[in-house]
């Protein structure tokens, strides 16, 4: 296409297209394909469908080459303008103005070309656009923002990315939606990630973390420091590395699989970790003082991890490293004596224990354990596994469970326990060390232990007396609540019965007096099997008893019955009535006689039930009675079936409907002989 010399409009839609504006201020469309727009003399326009960020820009010879997906590559030569859906480009000042009428002013662009550029917030917020350069857009920018105070980037980088670093005050920065980079540095620093894959560190200082979206790693450093991680698997670590002064701990991962560290080596710090969403990860040297919610598996890599009962038991896992490490141990040190049942947090893996309590009562899973006693009463069951137990000072109770135990009471009275009998075992003595074995639970080593306790007695050592275990009678029988509402629901639970027994047996217990069947025994719950009126009895007396297989002891118990305001008394169902007094013989079966109705008095709905069919005759479909066998007259002239209305609370009227049979006139089916007489 060639122009004419005023202002020529051309648009080549589809095809390589070769477009001459020559003079004029000329509009030239190349539309699809590869097209080559020669401007020529004049103000020309090159006119693109999409937005500017869909279109790269180069520099060929004199010509611009302006490629995308959507137009392909056009060769602009002699053209001052490109015209995009979102704006306008000037070639000549390199700037980019947002959907002007005609072109004016042009955006504020910032291209780095690769430098590092230092400005203040303010500087950079004045820019509309910053970027690496019109050719590499998205290519990382670096900035360094000079001044304290607040930056708001997001719009300017878009979908760019940055590496963004503060001053030494409190900087307030936020980026797009690129992966960036934002270093705080000191200062009391908050720094705002977008939807990308950012990096944030936030130096020294009390900074605030914000990851947003993506897969963010987010590092807290030194200071008191708040963290959310946002949407995303984010790696999180947060803590002066090395570092032994406490520090205040406020972590929320989000949602994804995070994986926290805390790189502090202080003994205590305060705070919560909070995983989020997810299976969340959480390494670090010490729970002491945190609160931890919501994180499934805890590595203890490196470190003995100091930690409570309940914040050990918290975690669905406790390993060495969640990466590929299977032969290396985890590592726990019980800061309480409440009883620590890892057996499923650590599964088949083995364990190093240890306490910084005085007296630790530990069991651990399947695996080889290591247990290190305290100077208090340790009390350690190894479970399965191989595992070596010391109980050093104080008097220790030590299991082996199966496998080959080496069990070393130390200082104190130790005694090692045995889940079978006495006779099972076989003792052999070894340079001052017992070795008993079992089928069971294998060859154990005992050094420095006292006693060896059986299922049925006691082996000491010293004597070698082997006394048999005297039974204990079961003692303070007791039912966790003793009270309940005269309204409450058939088959609730009441309580629970508990008793103690000295030797561990296992006890069963008996209703033997459930006060007039208003209660009765599940396991060892009590539960209601009868209403409860307090206007009829305040309390009622049960009796109960344990047993241990040996020995069985009662008790009573009172039970007390608490009064309820009540409305007035739920009335049943009245006027009863059915639609049909008669019904003829021989209808078919299936016939519909006719409709029960009744009132309830509160106005709710009435429901009925059929407690007499009259041998047979009739069943009951919703309010319906119908036939479900022959009826003849010749051998009942009435039919008498009852019905029962009841409402919602139960409460029901029972009547008695009669029903006349009527007589149909049936035709002999035999023939008369000829000289019969009628």
């Amino acid at each position: 296409m060639t122009g004419s010399g005023v202002n020529d409009i051309f648009d080549g839609s589809g095809g390589s297209d070769v477009i001459n504006g020559n003079g004029g201020d000329d509009k030239l469309t190349g539309g699809a394909g590869n097209d080559t727009i020669n401007g020529g003399a004049g103000i020309d326009t090159a006119v693109f469908a999409g937005n500017f960020v869909d279109y790269s820009f180069a520099v060929d010879d004199d010509s611009r080459v302006v490629t995308s997906t959507l137009e392909g590559t056009d060769r602009l030569k002699g053209v001052e303008l490109a015209r995009f859906a979102d704006g306008v480009y000037d070639f000549a000042t390199e700037t980019f103005t947002v959907n002007p009428t005609e072109p004016g002013t042009p955006l504020n662009i910032l291209d780095t070309n690769g430098a590092t550029v230092t400005k203040s917030g303010a500087e950079f917020e004045a820019y509309d656009v910053i970027r690496h350069s019109e050719i590499n857009p998205l290519v990382p920018v670096n900035l360094v923002v000079s001044d304290s105070g607040k930056v708001d980037l997001a719009e300017a980088l878009g979908s760019g990315s940055a590496n963004v670093t503060g001053s030494s005050g409190n900087n307030v920065i936020t980026t797009g939606a690129g992966n960036d980079t934002i270093s705080g540095g000191d200062g009391a620093d908050t720094l705002n990630g977008g939807a990308g894959n950012d990096r944030i560190n936030g130096g020294v200082g009390n900074d605030t973390l914000n990851g947003g979206n993506g897969n963010d790693q987010i590092s807290g450093d030194i200071g008191n420091d708040v963290i959310r991680g946002g949407a995303g698997n984010d790696t999180i670590d947060d803590g002066e590395i090395f570092g032994l002064s406490p520090e205040v701990v406020d972590i929320d991962a989000g949602d994804g699989d995070d994986s926290i560290a805390m790189e502090t080596w202080a003994s205590q710090n305060s705070g919560t970790i909070d995983g989020g969403g997810g299976i969340d990860t959480l390494r670090v040297a010490s729970l002491r003082g945190l609160t931890i919610k919501n994180i499934e598996v805890l590595e203890t890599a490196g470190w003995s991890v100091a930690g409570s009962s309940a914040q050990l038991e918290s975690f669905d896992k406790i390993v060495w490293s969640t990466d590929p490490f299977g032969d290396f141990r985890a590592s726990v040190a019980l800061t309480d004596s409440a009883h620590l049942d890892l057996s499923d947090e650590l599964g088949n893996l083995g364990a190093f224990i240890d306490g910084h309590a005085s007296g630790i009562n530990v069991k651990t899973g399947s695996g080889d354990d290591d247990f290190t006693g305290t100077d208090g009463k340790d009390i350690f069951d190894g479970s399965g596994g191989n595992d070596i137990l010391n109980g050093n000072a104080g008097d220790d109770r030590l299991t082996g469970g199966t496998g080959n135990d080496a069990i070393n009471g130390g200082d104190g009275i130790d005694t090692a326990i045995f889940s079978g009998s006495f006779a099972h075992y076989s003792f052999v003595l070894n340079n001052g060390d017992h070795i008993l074995t079992s089928a069971d639970e294998g060859t154990d080593t005992l050094t420095d232990v006292e006693f060896a306790r059986f299922a049925d007695g006691v082996y000491d050592f010293a004597t070698e007396v082997f006394t048999p275990k005297s039974n204990a009678t079961p003692t303070n029988i007791q039912l966790s609540k003793t009270a309940l509402s005269e309204d409450t629901s058939i088959w609730t639970t009441v309580g629970l019965l508990s008793a103690k027994d000295t030797d561990g047996d296992t006890l069963t217990y008996t209703l033997l007096d459930g006060a007039g069947d208003h209660f009765r025994l599940k396991g060892n719950r009590v539960v209601t099997s009868k209403a409860l009126d307090y206007e009829t009895a305040k309390s009622h007396a049960i009796k109960v008893a344990v047993s241990d297989g040996k020995v069985t002891i009662e008790k009573d118990i009172t039970i007390n019955v608490l009064d309820v305001n009540e409305g007035p008394a739920n009335q049943a169902p009245i006027k009863l009535s059915f639609s049909r007094s008669s019904i003829s013989e021989n209808v078919a079966i299936g016939t519909s006689v006719g409709l029960l109705s009744a009132v309830d008095p509160e106005g709710g709905t009435v429901k009925w039930r059929l407690t007499d069919d009259a041998d047979g005759i009739f069943k009951l479909v919703g309010n319906k009675i119908q036939t479900k066998a022959a009826i003849d007259y010749e051998s009942t002239h009435s039919l008498t079936f009852t019905a029962e209305a009841y409402d919602a609370a139960g409460n029901a009227t029972s009547h008695d409907f009669t029903l006349a049979v009527k007589d149909v006139f049936e035709p002999s089916s035999s023939s008369l002989l000829h000289d019969a007489l009628i």
